[in-house]
């Protein structure tokens, strides 16, 4: 039962994080957990992601900072669109930048004029197609950052997914040796109240009197255990009788053998004497 139940909540964890994908997406690398209150100068940084939230705990923008650092900021505070402006203005001035370095490229590699190069960079076909080759590259960096993204989710879900794993074997062996160990307990106990197990073999008084000089040995078969209390006389040969313990003849067999084992110990004792080197 406890196994089943734990499946089913895999199952529909399992579900949940489906659908979470399916609606919202690539699930996002959530590393701002609360705002950060560092503010260092605004030339010292160098790009900036969007946090939403929904999919993470809060919105905020991460800042990654020329030394390679992060900081977790609240999209409201003037600090953080101060420095949102300036990575923009960045962006901007470099993207003009790279264009004129590609068209530098591509004129240095041609034999036409300078005044013909210059007309030719300035084309507005040619500029339309370094756009393109700019956008077609961004494209991919994005793609590319989406599924590095989402290998690191697969990765720390697996990572979850076994340690649920071994959680669930080590309270299943936790459970098993529980048991084990209550169901030792209540044998001892039992063990301790009741004393050994008999043999209930008598289950009703036997009315057979035979001569109590053939009777060897007798066992004493107690109610509560067993469902009567009985008498167990042993014959000489190997019969055995259930005897009514209220009955005249079975108090007479009883202290006939009783008289004998006593005169079977006194014999022994007074051998035992005779043989000893200071006895003599």
């Amino acid at each position: 039962m406890q196994f089943g139940l734990v499946l089913a909540t895999l199952l529909c964890f399992t579900t949940w994080m489906n659908l979470v994908y399916a609606v919202t997406g690539p699930v996002q690398d959530c590393k701002c957990l609360r705002w950060s209150t560092t503010e260092i100068p605004v030339h010292k940084i160098r790009n900036y992601t969007i946090q939403k939230e929904g999919v993470c705990s809060i919105t905020a923008i991460k800042f990654q900072t020329v030394h390679g650092k992060t900081i977790c900021a609240k999209p409201e505070t003037n600090w953080t669109k101060k420095a949102m402006q300036k990575v923009d203005r960045q962006k901007a001035q470099t993207t003009p930048k790279l264009v004129e370095k590609m068209q530098k490229e591509e004129g240095s590699a041609s034999d036409m004029t300078p005044a013909l190069s210059l007309a030719a960079t300035k084309s507005p076909q040619r500029t339309s197609s370094i756009v393109k080759r700019l956008r077609k590259r961004s494209r991919k960096m994005r793609q590319w950052q989406k599924n590095r993204q989402y290998r690191a989710c697969s990765e720390r879900f697996y990572t979850q997914h076994l340690k649920i794993k071994v959680v669930i074997v080590i309270m299943q062996f936790g459970l098993v040796l529980a048991t084990f160990l209550c169901f030792t307990t209540w044998m001892n106990l039992v063990h301790a109240a009741t004393g050994p197990e008999q043999d209930c073999r008598c289950q009703r008084w036997s009315t057979t009197q035979i001569p109590v000089d053939k009777i060897r040995n007798y066992t004493i078969q107690k109610e509560g255990i067993c469902s009567i209390t009985a008498i167990i006389f042993q014959t000489v040969g190997g019969k055995t009788i259930c005897s009514n313990p209220s009955s005249s003849w079975t108090k007479k067999a009883m202290q006939k053998v009783d008289r004998q084992e006593a005169q079977s110990s006194a014999n022994q004792e007074v051998g035992g004497l005779l043989q000893c080197p200071w006895a003599r």
